[in-house]
């Protein structure tokens, strides 16, 4: 009875397959390494639930996810909530049917998406978040993102050296996206925060509107604020989405100079992306601090190989971003310098910020 035993054990871990599924403890194996998503010959399925995808930084981010996941065997689908938290919550609990392999989500609202999220963890669907992080409550793989305080200080210790080199003070009136949104609270502190360790050559005006990321509304914003505060000399732009509805008012006004011009309105924005790039490269632009939208995408790739591969993914990423100015603007690495209409071509990136772990991927 024993040998009987042993032989139907021996039997029964012969028949277990190589990949036990996302989180498992079992030894992922790929059908073909240069295919890491296809395992047992299913493509992995992966869904991206953007908060839109109409701005340059997003189209980057869907795009390029979905460049890498189908190059490496995998299917990606793209939902747009379009910024409306409640469409996003809805695409969610869709996916409870159709339960794909993992969910990457960009949250248009960080607390309207924590049920949703919570019900894909009961369902056992790995969620990683990017950019925007979800409000405790629910759990995810990973989360992605720039350092986000660090995204307005740099901007701001840019804008107060160079004051500072003129002997000059800045005054500064604030374009805002979204203060409901975690990420639009992060930059402001960043940036009134170095403002304030820079005081001598930075000052904060009593002028922070929140504009939806639109550029009409940057656009009012900024007349209204030169009408209010005559004296401001320079600008926070929480991001270049908003960046040519600024320079169309300061235009209009008669207060478009290049830098250098002692009539210069100093301008720090983030993002680094095409508005961003085009605009330093035109003279208009300071600083563009990077907000990497192929990064995000890069890296959230690598942690699904690696996790469907079951390798322990940290539970959370956060890089240091970098400052593009005049002297920097050019070189190849500025992903707002590339073609979006090519995305689907761009290649995997060269980068530390998260190393493979799975390595015979090509990313």
């Amino acid at each position: 009875m024993k040998k009987v035993m042993i032989v139907l054990l021996a039997l029964l871990m012969a028949a277990l397959p190589l990949f036990a599924g996302p989180g498992s403890q079992g030894s992922g194996a790929a059908d073909d390494p240069a295919k890491p998503l296809v395992i047992n010959g299913k493509p992995a399925n992966v869904v991206f639930l953007a908060n839109e995808a109409s701005s340059a930084w997003q189209v980057a981010c869907t795009g390029f996810l979905k460049n890498l996941i189908e190059k490496a065997g995998g299917r990606c689908t793209i939902l747009s909530a379009d910024l409306k938290p409640e469409l996003q919550a809805q695409q969610a609990q869709d996916l409870l049917v159709t339960k794909p392999d993992f969910v990457v989500v960009k949250p248009a609202d960080s607390g309207a998406i924590v049920p949703a999220i919570r019900q894909l963890n009961q369902a056992k669907i790995p969620v990683i978040s990017v950019d925007v992080r979800p409000d405790p409550g629910c759990e995810t793989l990973t989360h992605i993102q720039t350092d986000q305080f660090k995204l307005g200080g740099l901007g701001a210790q840019y804008l107060a050296d160079q004051f500072r080199k003129a002997g000059k003070v800045g005054q500064v009136i604030s374009i805002m996206g979204q203060l409901e949104i975690v990420l639009g609270r992060e930059r402001q502190k960043g940036f009134e925060d170095a403002a304030a360790q820079n005081s001598d050559a930075l000052k904060m005006l009593d002028y922070k509107v929140e504009c939806k990321w639109t550029n009409e509304n940057a656009y009012t914003a900024t007349k209204d604020g030169f009408t209010r505060y005559p004296q401001a000399n320079a600008i926070f732009v929480m991001s270049d989405c908003m960046l040519v509805g600024v320079i169309q008012a300061l235009r209009e006004m008669g207060k478009l100079y290049p830098v250098g011009d002692p009539r210069h309105i100093a301008i720090a924005s983030i993002d680094a992306d095409e508005n961003g790039i085009k605009a330093i490269r035109d003279g208009y632009l300071d600083v563009a601090v990077e907000h990497n939208a192929a990064l995000h995408s890069d890296i959230a790739t690598r942690v699904i190989i690696d996790s469907l591969h079951s390798y322990t993914i940290p539970k959370e990423i956060i890089f240091e971003p970098f400052v593009v100015t005049k002297e920097n603007v050019g070189e190849p690495a500025r992903w707002g310098a590339s073609d979006l209409k090519t995305v689907d071509k761009w290649p995997p990136m060269k980068h530390d910020r998260y190393v493979s772990q799975y390595k015979q991927t090509a990313l």
